[in-house]
């Protein structure tokens, strides 16, 4: 109880509620689960300082709790859509990140990149869905988030290649499908 309470008496000092409640509101409203309070008060201790945008203090805790969301959204076995490395840097050359910290990072893309590229992984979630398995979109860290919200309508789990490894080796990964960049199909 008094580790419990030490990390309470940190968080109150360096975190209003309202940041509190902001990380929290950014954690639910994708599913992941807050009953692990402990964790979460611990990644916000641990990251204190290395940043001040609220959503990286969410990531990090999704981060810590990827087992559990990989756990309850998908169970052992994933079947992956992973964004090739040249897409991850398109992504994150075209993020724009909104100078309130409370606000997300979106991405400011062509809209008919943006449209091409949301019915391209349409398509592959449609397609690994009508095998019965719940499809998992694979992304970098840094762009996450904004993938995640941008995309949020396609009903999928969206996980960093880092969330991945902090699960651990416990889950089976069978990647589907690789969504590449390509000038030419995106224009």
């Amino acid at each position: 109880f008094l580790k419990y309470f030490d990390k309470l008496t940190f968080i109150n000092k360096y975190f209003s509620i309202t940041e509190l409640k902001t990380i929290l509101i950014f954690l639910i409203s994708e599913r992941v689960p807050i009953c692990d309070m402990n964790t979460i008060f611990e990644t916000l201790a641990d990251y204190y300082g290395y940043e001040k945008r609220l959503e990286f203090f969410a990531q990090k805790c999704r981060r810590r709790l990827a087992r559990q969301i990989l756990l309850q959204r998908t169970g052992k076995q994933l079947h992956v859509i992973r964004l090739s490395d040249e897409m991850d840097d398109y992504l994150l050359n075209n993020m724009e990140i909104p100078k309130p910290r409370v606000e997300l990072p979106f991405f400011n893309l062509d809209p008919q990149m943006d449209k091409k590229l949301r019915n391209k992984i349409y398509d592959s979630i449609q397609e690994i869905s009508s095998k019965g398995y719940q499809p998992v979109i694979l992304c970098s860290e840094d762009i996450r988030f904004a993938f995640a919200y941008h995309f949020k309508n396609l009903h999928s789990v969206c996980i960093s290649k880092e969330e991945l490894r902090e699960a651990g080796e416990d889950f089976s990964v069978t990647v589907e499908e690789v969504i590449p960049y390509d000038r030419k199909y995106y224009r």
